[in-house]
């Protein structure tokens, strides 16, 4: 989708929120330098569009407002599934390509999934060693 954003101020707010959702700006047109008048343009990935208005509403105290415009469809280049298996592809991305960089595309399928109430696969414990029990010691005075 394409974003456009116009608002009095608070650019970097705007700036921060488009950056957490994966934007890719377009063209930035300040109005007025001496009100701080502003309009973004960006590219804003239609998963990364839900909740947008909202949390620009909330960070800039309602001074900047949004339009969505359909702009294109682009395909991801990364598969949803993969998982090393052959000996080139582990010694290349090792045995948890999750930790190194994250998967967009197993992420969005996963929200999608949670918002249709579907079932995920995802792992609870990520490494047993790492949990400990807490013991309740109480202090008397």
């Amino acid at each position: 989708y394409q974003r456009r954003v116009r608002g009095v101020e608070n650019l970097a707010k705007v700036y921060s929120i488009l950056n957490k959702r994966r934007a890719k700006t377009l063209q930035e047109d300040v109005k007025s330098y001496a009100s701080g008048i502003y309009e973004i343009k960006a590219l804003l990935p239609a998963a990364e569009s839900f909740g947008f208005a909202e949390e620009l509403y909330k960070k800039t105290s309602g001074t900047a407002t949004s339009q969505l415009v359909l702009s294109h469809w682009e395909v991801l280049d990364v598969d949803p599934n993969f998982e090393p298996r052959t000996k080139e592809e582990l010694e290349e991305y090792g045995d948890n390509v999750g930790a190194i960089t994250p998967n967009i595309a197993r992420q969005y399928v996963d929200a999608v999934r949670r918002r249709k109430g579907l079932p995920v696969k995802e792992k609870l414990v990520q490494g047993a060693n790492k949990q400990r029990t807490h013991s309740k010691k109480t202090v008397s005075y």
